[in-house]
C-alpha cells in the first residue's frame, strides 16, 4: 500500500488535531470556559458587561475632563448653555501664562500642598503604628477580653464621625492641640486609629500560618521580633492597601481640618484652602476658570497614585491568605 504524501502544513494540522490544545493561564483563571464563550448568549452577556464598565468609566472620567477644559475657558464661556465640550477661545499663552500657572501661584498651591503632604505622611505613620500593632495583638497575642475590645472597635463603624466632632474638638482644645504650634498634631491624633483598617489587617493576620509563628518562637524570637521579621514581610500586599486607603482618606479629608484649622490660613491643607478661595473669589484675584484649573491640579495626584498602585490595591483587597 502506497504511503500517502502530505505536505508539511498538512502534517502540522494533523498533529494539532491529535494534540489537545494547551489552555493559557488567562483562560484557566477565567470564570467562564472557552467552550461557554462560543455561545451567543454568553457573548451577549460579555458585551453588556463591557458596555456597563465603559459607562462606569465615563462617569469617572467626564468630571475630570470637565475640570480640565474649564481651566482653559474664559469666565464668560463657563456658564454658556448648552455647554461646550471644548473651549472656543482657549486661555493658553504658553507655559508661563495660563490659568493653571495662575492657579498654582495665586492660590498658593505649593504652600498648601506641603501642608497636605505633612498631614498625609503623618496619617500613614500613625496608622502603621496603631493599626498594625493593634491588629497583631488582637489576632496573634490574644490579650484578655480581646473579643470585647474588638467589638468596641467595630461599633465605631456604626457611628457617623460628624456626631462626635464637637466632643472631639473640645478634647483637642483641652489637650492644647488647637493652637498654631500643635495644630497639625490636633488634626492627626484623632485619625491615628481606624476600625476599618484594623478589620482588614486582623482578617489578614488571622490567616497567617501559626506554624511559622511557632517556629519563630522556638528560635527565641519575641512578639516584636516576630512582628517585624516574620509578619510584616509576609503582609506587604495588605500593608500597601492600608497605605493607599490612608493616603486617599487623608488627601480628601475636609471637615476635620476645616474645624481645627479655621483660624490659621497658612497651615490649611489643599481642600480647606480651596474652599476658602472659592467662597472669597468675588473679592480675590482668582476667577472661576482659575479655580477650576486649581481643582483639576488637586485631583491629579490621587488619580496618578491609583493608576500606579492599582495592581497592589486589587491584589491586597482580594487576598484572604497566603498563596503558593
Amino acid at each position: 500500500m502506497a504511503t500517502q504524501f502530505r505536505s508539511p502544513a498538512q502534517r502540522l494540522a494533523r498533529r494539532q488535531l491529535r494534540t489537545p490544545r494547551r489552555v493559557s493561564a488567562s483562560e484557566d483563571r477565567t470564570l467562564i470556559s472557552p467552550l461557554d464563550k462560543r455561545r451567543a448568549s454568553v457573548r451577549i452577556g460579555y458585551g453588556l458587561m463591557y458596555l456597563l464598565l465603559a459607562l462606569g468609566a465615563l462617569v469617572v472620567v467626564i468630571p475630570l475632563y470637565w475640570l480640565f477644559i474649564d481651566g482653559f475657558k474664559n469666565s464668560n464661556e463657563l456658564y454658556v448653555l448648552p455647554p461646550s465640550w471644548w473651549p472656543q477661545d482657549p486661555q493658553w499663552n504658553g507655559w508661563g501664562d495660563n490659568n493653571f500657572v495662575h492657579a498654582w501661584q495665586n492660590a498658593q498651591l505649593d504652600v498648601h500642598l506641603r501642608n497636605s503632604l505633612v498631614l498625609v505622611g503623618g496619617s500613614v505613620v500613625l496608622q502603621a503604628l496603631v493599626s498594625v500593632t493593634a491588629a497583631y495583638s488582637l489576632s496573634k497575642l490574644r490579650p484578655a477580653f480581646s473579643n470585647i475590645i474588638l467589638a468596641f472597635f467595630f461599633a465605631t463603624l456604626l457611628v457617623p464621625p460628624v456626631t462626635y466632632i464637637v466632643a472631639q474638638y473640645i478634647d483637642i482644645n483641652n489637650l492644647g492641640l488647637g493652637n498654631d504650634n500643635w495644630m497639625f498634631l490636633g488634626v492627626l491624633l484623632p485619625e491615628a486609629a481606624s476600625a476599618f483598617n484594623l478589620y482588614i489587617l486582623k482578617s489578614f493576620f488571622d490567616d497567617l500560618p501559626e506554624e511559622i509563628l511557632d517556629a519563630a518562637r522556638i528560635d527565641g524570637a519575641n512578639a516584636l521580633d516576630t512582628l517585624l521579621r516574620i509578619v510584616l514581610p509576609m503582609s506587604k500586599a495588605v500593608l500597601a492597601v492600608i497605605t493607599i486607603l490612608t493616603i486617599m482618606a487623608s488627601w480628601k479629608d475636609f471637615l476635620w481640618p476645616y474645624v481645627v484649622m479655621a483660624g490659621s490660613q497658612d497651615q490649611q491643607p489643599l481642600m480647606v484652602s480651596l474652599y476658602y478661595d472659592w467662597n472669597n473669589r468675588a473679592g480675590a484675584i482668582l476667577s472661576d476658570n482659575v479655580m477650576f484649573a486649581a481643582f483639576f491640579l488637586v485631583a491629579i495626584p490621587p488619580v496618578i497614585l491609583f493608576l500606579i498602585f492599582q495592581r497592589q490595591i486589587l491584589r491586597g483587597i482580594s487576598l484572604s491568605g497566603l498563596t503558593g
